[in-house]
């Protein structure tokens, strides 16, 4: 059977840190966590002037303290993305080894990821169950048999036979249950 498309990329890490950070963020917690601790480090940054301004102390080391943890737990929402896409791209070079190009080809009832005319995974697309899009790539997500999350990330400018809208048509972007 031929595969409906096939996409090929060399595995970089901007990649992984890309596809962190998309998924990261689209999460509604962390969206919350990042409004409510951004207002609560702004909210506490302005009683602390007060307070010094006003040339009352009292409470100050309580409002200085809650103010320095709402600003590492708000960096550390940002940055965490960074180091999760970083961790994730170096345990697919110990797991695949470096420089290698990746060749995701997707059929009508399965998706394959193949390198070095190997077939590293085939899972079948009744075991999606999240697909994304970032500004360069399409990451598809699949359970594997010891319910596992597997990714397969598409590069937008990989496409060697078929297109972006073909992969969003079998598979469209959002969660789904397997």
């Amino acid at each position: 059977m031929e595969p409906i498309v096939i996409n090929r990329r060399k595995n970089e890490k901007w990649q992984s840190i890309e596809v962190a950070r998309a998924h990261f963020n689209s999460m509604k917690l962390i969206k919350a966590y990042k409004t409510g601790f951004s207002l609560a480090a702004v909210i506490l940054a302005v009683v602390a002037v007060y307070k010094i301004a006003a040339k009352s102390y009292s409470d100050l080391t309580l409002i200085a303290s809650l103010l320095a943890a709402a600003l590492v737990f708000t960096l550390w929402i940002f940055i965490k993305p960074s180091i999760d896409g970083r961790r994730m791209y170096f345990e697919g070079l110990l797991a695949s080894g470096d420089g290698l190009t990746f060749e995701t080809r997707l059929y009508d009832d399965k998706i394959e990821l193949v390198s070095e005319g190997e077939t590293l995974s085939s899972l079948p697309l009744s075991r999606a169950v999240n697909a994304f899009e970032t500004k360069n790539l399409y990451e598809i997500i699949l359970l594997d048999e010891e319910e596992t999350l597997v990714g397969h990330m598409l590069l937008k400018g990989g496409f060697e036979k078929g297109t972006l809208s073909d992969v969003k048509r079998i598979i469209p972007p959002g969660q789904k249950q397997p």
